[in-house]
């Protein structure tokens, strides 16, 4: 069976897209493409070809135009979805060429976001947002089958579209990505990561306030922080520099910045850190998100302190491994922190768990199955 992915959001090695469902299909002995309009990247990588274009600046008509050229080239009996607009193409594909082709549309994200309408007057904010939710759930209509990345994300479609096919395939990583190291007990410098999108909302400014505290508390302590991400919301990112900037004042605290990085690199880079911070905003959309990261975290057999949220909650049990804390309450969150480096044992016991609990069922070989299954349930496969 050829089974091609389609992005309008995503590039091409995406850790979702192309590090664990493209590599799973081609290693189950299936011919898989992707397509993104994020990048021109065309190549034959790992059994997988890859053959995008520049979309950003199409219109939606002619970026369904050139997705379609591309489905005609490569000819898929499935067709895997990560946005709306594909999924429109994808059914013209499947109309026009080919009526037997399946259509599946696999849901990540929430769409559509209000932080993707950031800098917008509120009334046209509402409109667009508006306009953008009947877009996706028109296109979402359209699908075969849906792929559910969590929990709370389903339930939109799952009650709007009862009928359709479904399985939930969540963000495990497949743990031979990840540089796992024995830990040992933290002595005189802590290592800090900060991954991701770099705003106030996702939390970078709770990260620098904790860094302060500590720096202040333990003036014998050396602090190696590193940041890895990249700015998307315009309004708050001078605030941002500016709050990374201050950590430079500070002689005992050694700072790097770089921007959005490879999979392989992210996560051969997090794999340093001695502790994880995770402490985005206590609102709706976080409350009923959850991070990918925290599941890289646990692979890296690190402690994890992160936000006390509805939707971790429901699928992880932290406090074996970590803390659940208050993202605003600094002071305690810092007590945490300092308590891994004065209890080596504790430190160690959730070290030891985080990496057992992934080793055990937080890791992308308990469900690769489920994925494998689901698309080869289809006829013609």
């Amino acid at each position: 069976m050829k089974v091609s992915f389609l992005s309008s959001g995503h590039y091409p090695y995406d850790d979702r897209i192309y590090y664990h469902l493209a590599k799973s299909l081609w290693e189950n002995g299936h011919k898989v493409g992707i397509t993104s309009s994020k990048s021109a990247d065309k190549s034959h990588t790992g059994g997988i070809s890859i053959n995008g274009f520049e979309g950003d600046s199409m219109r939606k008509n002619e970026k369904i135009k050139e997705f379609i050229k591309h489905l005609e080239n490569f000819n898929p009996g499935i067709i895997i979805c990560s946005e709306p607009l594909p999924l429109l193409a994808a059914k013209k594909f499947a109309r026009k060429v080919h009526p037997e082709v399946f259509v599946i549309y696999d849901i990540t994200e929430r769409y559509p976001s209000y932080q993707g309408l950031s800098g917008m007057g509120w009334l046209t904010r509402q409109i667009t947002f508006l306009k953008l939710l009947v877009f996706n759930f028109f296109s979402s209509f359209l699908a075969d089958a849906f792929i559910f990345g969590e929990y709370d994300k389903s339930l939109p479609y799952r009650f709007l579209l009862p009928f359709k096919r479904y399985v939930n395939v969540t963000y495990y990583p497949d743990l031979k990505y990840i540089k796992y190291a024995e830990p040992s007990a933290i002595r005189d410098k802590l290592k800090l990561i900060y991954p991701g999108r770099i705003s106030l909302e996702r939390g970078i400014g709770r990260f620098v306030r904790i860094i302060h505290c500590l720096a202040e508390k333990l003036k014998n302590m050396s602090f190696e922080v590193k940041i890895i991400g990249w700015y998307e919301n315009p309004v708050d990112e001078r605030e941002c520099k500016e709050l990374i900037q201050s950590l430079r004042k500070n002689e005992n605290v050694s700072v790097s910045v770089s921007g959005k990085q490879p999979f392989i690199s992210f996560c051969d880079q997090i794999s340093a850190a001695d502790v994880f911070l995770e402490l985005r905003a206590d609102n709706y959309v976080n409350n009923h998100s959850l991070p990918i990261k925290l599941f890289y975290y646990m692979a890296a057999g690190r402690p994890v302190i992160i936000s006390d949220l509805k939707a971790i909650n429901r699928e992880v049990d932290v406090k074996e491994f970590g803390y659940r804390a208050d993202p605003e309450n600094i002071d305690l969150i810092v007590s945490y922190i300092s308590e891994y480096i004065t209890n080596s044992d504790l430190y160690l016991k959730h070290c030891r768990v985080a990496r057992m609990m992934a080793e055990e069922k937080y890791n992308w070989n308990k469900i690769r199955s489920d994925f494998i299954n689901f698309i080869e349930s289809f006829p013609g496969s």
